[in-house]
């Protein structure tokens, strides 16, 4: 806008905005460039999260259990890897789930379940002094090469394990090769494996209050059985 000052006679200019002119032309203008905007951005987040899902599709998200020696190690297990397997089913994402253990009875279920079994030889941890800790020593250590061989060929994104026979080997494989571990001690006392595998654990998990006493407090959590 131009304004004309009589006593200087000068002219001097202003700005002033003026979104909507009487022609409506500017309103036009105005709500193309919003709409426009609004569905570029309604697109990209459409492609987003259709690139999102797709990748999900596209990933193989490895999950490891480790556990044995009894039923009460196993059949949490089979609770755990099949409620991995709705959640994958909900995610659209394919889910492996492979178990590392010994070979016996139990084990022999996770099989009939669909999922896929690596031997590692079992060498029990006894809380209390007997011969039979000597005689597992050779045992110990033949399943902690077995463990460190299957998981450098399947190198999972988690381990879960829920302790007893063969398990301290795979979560010490493991934690050596940067693998999240995550335990479960479903009694109030805590096993021998389980306090010994605590110190390579990312984060614990308990049945009972009472029995993060012997743990680290800061990775461990109360969620029940």
């Amino acid at each position: 806008i131009c304004d004309y000052d009589r006593r200087s006679g000068l002219y001097s200019h202003r700005w002033q905005f003026r979104p909507y002119p009487f022609d409506g032309s500017a309103i036009a203008v105005y709500k193309f460039r919003r709409n426009s905007a609004r569905s570029i951005y309604d697109d990209d987040r459409r492609h987003a999260k259709h690139h999102q899902k797709s990748e999900m599709k596209n990933t193989i998200f490895r999950v490891l259990m480790t556990g044995g020696g009894s039923g009460g190690h196993v059949y949490p297990l089979l609770a755990v890897a099949e409620e991995l397997q709705k959640l994958g089913a909900s995610k659209e994402a394919e889910l492996e789930i492979v178990y590392f253990g010994p070979k016996d009875d139990f084990s022999s279920l996770l099989e009939k379940s669909g999922i896929k079994r690596h031997t590692v030889t079992g060498a029990r941890l006894r809380s209390y002094s007997t011969i039979e800790n000597i005689l597992d020593i050779p045992k110990f250590f033949i399943g902690l090469v077995e463990a460190f061989w299957h998981l450098f060929w399947f190198m999972p994104e988690a381990l879960f394990s829920k302790g007893g026979t063969g398990a301290f080997p795979v979560v010490f494989a493991a934690w050596f090769y940067r693998i999240p571990v995550l335990i479960h001690e479903s009694d109030a006392i805590p096993g021998a494996t389980n306090i010994l595998s605590a110190g390579f654990a990312t984060r614990i998990a308990i049945a009972f209050e009472g029995t993060e006493k012997y743990f680290d407090p800061q990775k461990t959590a109360a969620v029940g059985n």
